[in-house]
Order: C-alpha cells, then structure tokens, then sequence
C-alpha cells in the first residue's frame, strides 16, 4: 500500500460489535496508518470502554450527543492521512479490504474515492428480543458510507 489510510469510526451504543469492528480494522493485511474513533457521550453501554481497550493503537475521542453522520465528520477531522476509509461500529472487514480498495484507487488516478461491495448480515442482540427489521442480502453493491474509500482532497472539497 503506497498511501498511508486513516479509518474513522463513529460509535453510539455498540459496545456489543464495536471489539469485533476494531480488531478486523487492525487486522487488515495492509493495515492503517491512523483509527480514530468517535464515542458519542449519550451511549448508554460499555462503548466507551470497550473503545479505550484498543488505545493507543486506536484515538477515541469521545463527542457531545450528536448523529452518526456528524460522529463520522469529526472523526475524519481529527485524522490527516491523505485517503479516508469509512467504517460503521458494527461492520467487520474482510482483511484485504484496504489493500485491494488502495489498489484499485491507485489503478485509476481520476478517481476520487470508489466504494467496495458489501454483505449485510444480522448480529443476534438477545437484549432487544424480537425478529430483526430486515433480512440479510448476499452480497451487494456497496454504496453506503461505510464502505467508502475516498481522497481527503476530494472529502476537502465536498
């Protein structure tokens, strides 16, 4: 991997998934060169714990109550490396995602960012009971935020 990534991470009560987000971040076959990871004040579990057991290999900053969407900006904001990689608190990573979405975006100069295809699934959360909202897909395009992968001069401008 030719350009350092920065990962940024907003969380909001996952401290059920979050472990498991972090250590398949870590574990990626061309790892990171920045984690920072945003923990919303108003979590009411053990986010902000199991966060802190990562330091300091990941930055936790912990935020005002907030969304996830403004999590997501100031965690971007607290990191400098030149590509972005967008990561939810309950997503786990293949571990050659970096690796192959640097290189795909390396291929292609006039590219800004490219998102990867993704695989949702449904953890089982025996303390909220009941069926989960939605089914699982296979895999599919991956146009949500957290499987984007993007130029910080490109995120500057947006």
């Amino acid at each position: 991997m030719n350009v350092p990534v920065a990962v940024a991470i907003p969380a909001f009560d996952a401290g059920g998934e979050l472990a498991e987000t972090i250590e398949a971040v870590l574990a990626q076959s061309a790892p990171p060169a920045e984690v920072c990871l945003t923990v919303d004040e108003a979590s009411s579990d053990n986010t902000l714990a199991v966060a802190r057991r990562y330091e300091p290999d990941v930055t936790v900053h912990t935020v005002a109550p907030t969304t996830s969407m403004n999590g997501r900006q100031l965690a971007v904001e607290a990191t400098t490396a030149p590509l972005v990689a967008l990561c939810d608190a309950d997503d786990v990573w293949l571990p050659t995602k970096l690796e192959r979405q640097v290189a795909a975006l390396d291929a292609t100069e006039a590219l800004d960012g490219l998102f990867c295809a993704v695989t949702e699934f449904v953890s089982a959360r025996p303390d909220q009971g009941g069926p989960p909202l939605r089914r699982p897909h296979d895999r599919i395009d991956g146009r949500v935020a957290s499987a984007l992968l993007i130029r910080r001069t490109a995120l500057d401008a947006i």
